[in-house]
């Protein structure tokens, strides 16, 4: 992570305490305190200097560089403010709202493809972001929002959280969940798996679960969404993309399922076999070709087999440089 001073554009220095932990994010607090009254009285340049006096006790908290990009934007510093959600997505990548503000800015600069990555990231962060995705939408179309979804999630591949002990009130909630599904009681297994899911948010198989349990009830919509949340925690595991390009296909989305289904060939070819859709996934939309990036068209490597996640992602990202060249 290396961070830039958003003003003198030097490497972000920390203070000495920041190494005594507590004492760093209770020094911190209090800055991020005084920030936000100066903030409640649009004291922008006293908003500002406290929240980056907060982040050199706590340079990790991304949501603070979102707050410190707020303040320079109404100082009308932008280069600044940019530089801090830049920041902010280097201290906390997984965190949507740096991705999300770093796009925005960069739609206002004329910086339109760098932008429309941003904004993809947040999306693919936080897929119930209606109203992103219908800027996204609007200014590349579906077909192309979704292949940079797939990029993005090849980008996040290196960030995936930590698994943590799941605890027993988390085990409880699962069990009945899963037993709820065993009996078809497709309602309650959907409000117990949402449980789950508010207090496993690092848990792609309690979303993947939550998103079978609403296309069971025909709530397809909703289920992208949960299949979206999935991919977001783990997007290396092929089989949420085929269950999200089995929900598009059957929401009419065929530009974008036939998205999703290319990252089930590129992430586990061998899938073919048992999903003949995946080959014939040309049939699904009626654009040509060229409407895709050859990322997501071209199938020529494969991969091989056995990999680690680390390894399959460094054979992810070679692929796709190796393909745009092709």
């Amino acid at each position: 992570m290396s961070l830039v001073d958003p003003v003198s554009k030097s490497p972000f220095s920390i203070f000495a305490l920041a190494r005594i932990r507590w004492l760093a994010i209770l020094l911190s607090r209090l800055l991020i305190s005084k920030a936000r009254r100066a903030a409640r009285n649009a004291d922008w340049e006293k908003a500002s200097n406290a929240y980056s006096k907060a982040l050199r006790f706590n340079p990790r908290s991304g949501s603070t560089w979102v707050q410190l990009g707020h303040s320079y934007g109404h100082l009308g510093q932008i280069e600044a403010m940019q530089m801090a959600y830049l920041n902010a997505t280097l201290a906390q990548p997984r965190m949507p709202a740096g991705h999300k503000h770093l796009g925005i800015v960069g739609l206002k600069t004329s910086l339109h493809d760098k932008a429309m990555s941003s904004l993809a990231c947040a999306l693919f962060l936080n897929p119930q972001d209606a109203e992103l995705r219908d800027l996204l939408v609007s200014e590349e179309g579906e077909a192309k929002v979704e292949a940079q979804m797939g990029l993005a999630a090849l980008a996040f591949s290196d960030n995936l959280p930590n698994p943590t002990y799941i605890g027993p009130r988390a085990t409880i909630l699962r069990g009945k969940a899963r037993a709820a599904a065993r009996q078809r009681r497709w309602a309650d297994a959907e409000r117990l798996y949402r449980r789950l899911t508010r207090i496993r948010s690092n848990d792609a198989h309690a979303f993947i679960q939550l998103g079978h349990s609403l296309n069971e009830q025909k709530k397809l919509e909703a289920a992208e969404v949960a299949f979206r949340q999935a991919i977001a925690v783990a997007p290396l595991f092929a089989e949420t993309w085929l269950h999200l390009g089995y929900i598009l296909s059957a929401r009419k989305q065929h530009m974008m399922a036939r998205a999703a289904f290319a990252m089930v060939n590129r992430l586990a070819p061998a899938r073919r076999e048992e999903h003949p859709i995946l080959d014939s996934a040309d049939s699904l939309m009626t654009a040509t070709s060229t409407d895709l990036p050859d990322t997501f068209l071209n199938r020529r490597l494969v991969r091989p087999n056995d990999l680690n996640p680390r390894e399959e992602s460094v054979w992810l990202r070679l692929a796709t440089q190796i393909e745009r060249k092709s």
